[in-house]
């Protein structure tokens, strides 16, 4: 019987790591209670995922590479170690800041990875502080943005993303990201979130490692 006790706490104790990685990293409950631009674009979402890391640079040096951050304009920003395997794709994401792609405005779609043709919106933009994104995601028309929102189509998901920059000391910033996600007329399984939530967490640490190196790399004197 202890030992079947034992393994019960083990296993709660797992439970509980998986869960609080799926839901939280680099945050604290402090943040969690905040509210971030964009969190009214989703009423009671069904996931929500904080995510944060603290940067050797000022926002106006990370701003840039927040602008063209995504599938087309400058991918995903991988670290040098996985971009050996991933090439000279749309995953691997460039290493420089590009003027064409800085001129992201209110309204845009921006393309983003996964099934189908997914957009994302910009919903809000304040230069080195804050880039708000809406997506809207209709599995059976191909993930695309459905044609008609109101009211939205039973089978869509609906996604908003809220990247920001807070500048924590002279050359130090934390870059605060928060996704909240909804299922139109279903409630999302405690699987669902654990798996989107462990894909959101290793998504998003590759792209602070990715961000970290390429700002150390422009950092950088040229001998």
């Amino acid at each position: 019987m202890p030992y079947v006790i034992l393994i019960a706490v083990l296993l709660l104790l797992v439970g509980l790591g998986a869960y609080r990685v799926a839901r939280r990293s680099g945050v604290t409950d402090v943040d969690l209670t905040r509210h971030l631009p964009g969190d009214n674009l989703i009423e009671e979402p069904q996931l929500v995922m904080d995510r944060a890391a603290v940067f050797q640079a000022p926002a106006v040096t990370i701003w840039p590479w927040l602008v063209q951050l995504g599938k087309d304009p400058g991918g995903w920003y991988v670290p040098a170690w996985l971009g050996r395997f991933t090439g000279k794709t749309l995953l691997s994401g460039i290493h420089r800041i590009e003027d064409q792609f800085q001129r992201l405005a209110t309204g845009d779609f921006v393309p983003d990875y996964g099934p189908g043709t997914p957009l994302f919106k910009v919903i809000a933009l304040e230069p080195a502080q804050c880039l708000v994104y809406l997506s809207i995601r209709q599995p059976s028309a191909n993930w695309t943005w459905p044609q008609s929102e109101s009211p939205l189509p039973s089978d869509t998901f609906a996604l908003s993303w809220t990247l920001l920059l807070e500048e924590t000391s002279p050359g130090q910033s934390r870059f605060y990201i928060r996704l909240r996600g909804k299922r139109q007329g279903q409630r999302a399984s405690l699987g669902l979130f654990l798996i989107a939530g462990w894909i959101d967490y290793v998504t998003i640490a590759l792209l602070f490692a990715g961000l970290k190196q390429r700002l150390r790399e422009t950092a950088a004197p040229r001998l």
